[in-house]
């Protein structure tokens, strides 16, 4: 009796390994690519968020906010003037401690076409706006603030500040209670910029 074939079995040639090899190679470069055209793109287009750190020439979001009293604060109708964005909260203590210097600021410097724009994060009330603003006398606009802005500037502490020069271009930014004098720098600067 003749032996019985072997049943035949499929062994991958060479051709077949390197096959599925080059495949395998395209699709992880694929991936790579779309990963990193990911993690790339959002840092580096204008239409995302801020990174206060890496913020200077930055074109400052435009943004449309509530005061107590109802009107409606758009940083845009500042063009032209220098302005400071204040990201604060009324029972934030930092916060608090640096309200009268501010205030100070805007009133010495009212006549060379300064700006300060409060924006409160922490969603208090209208009436805690107020007596914010008679605590410390503030002059300067007070808005009620949202996630939405927070997240355009990236704000993560308070306070926070954006200093932004007649172009709309931010020209410096800080995080935290800051000393008097690196404020009124930032300042001079931002009423220089072109």
């Amino acid at each position: 009796m003749p032996p019985e074939p072997s049943p035949s079995f499929a062994v991958p040639t060479i051709r077949n390994s390197a096959r599925k090899y080059r495949i395998t190679s395209v699709l992880v470069a694929l991936v790579a690519i779309v990963y990193l055209g990911i993690r790339w793109f959002p840092r580096n287009s204008p239409n995302q968020p801020l990174n206060p750190v890496a913020s200077k020439g930055r074109e400052a979001p435009d943004f449309a906010l509530s005061t107590p009293d109802g009107k409606i604060v758009r940083l845009s109708d500042y063009r032209g003037k220098a302005v400071l964005i204040n990201f604060f909260g009324t029972t934030c203590v930092p916060c608090r401690e640096e309200s009268p210097h501010l205030e100070e600021m805007q009133k010495r410097n009212a006549t060379r076409g300064f700006e300060i724009i409060g924006i409160d994060m922490y969603g208090s009330s209208n009436d805690a706006m107020e007596k914010y603003r008679k605590d410390f006398g503030t002059t300067y606009v007070l808005v009620h603030g949202n996630d939405t802005v927070g997240d355009q500037y990236g704000v993560s502490g308070l306070p926070a500040s954006y200093f932004v020069n007649a172009r709309g271009a931010i020209v410096a930014s800080t995080e935290g209670l800051r000393p008097e004098k690196e404020m009124d720098d930032y300042l001079e600067a931002a009423l220089r910029a072109e």
